[in-house]
């Protein structure tokens, strides 16, 4: 059974949150690793985004750590991507 959850990632500087996202596992934490791999290859995953992995590498070129939190959660996804939106539409 998949836990669902929607999850956010903030700026360690600020505070602010500049990201907002559904996943399961450690699907939260995949974008800075996905982020390192473009910077190292060149090459951008289908879906990529370019804006977030720029944010990520700045924030990781600093010796920073984002800020990771999962907010919401749930066996069902259809309950997680309607938080997703809401938390969007916040942000």
């Amino acid at each position: 059974m998949k836990i669902y959850y929607t999850y956010h990632i903030g700026d360690p500087e600020t505070g602010k949150i500049f990201y907002v996202g559904k996943g399961h596992g450690p699907r939260m934490y995949i974008h800075l690793t996905r982020a390192l791999k473009w910077r190292e290859t060149g090459k951008i995953i289908p879906g990529g985004n370019r804006h977030l992995y720029n944010k990520l590498l700045n924030i990781y070129d600093k010796g920073l750590e984002p800020i990771y939190a999962k907010i919401f959660s749930s066996e069902i996804e259809r309950e997680v991507l309607d938080q997703e939106e809401i938390d969007i539409k916040k942000f």
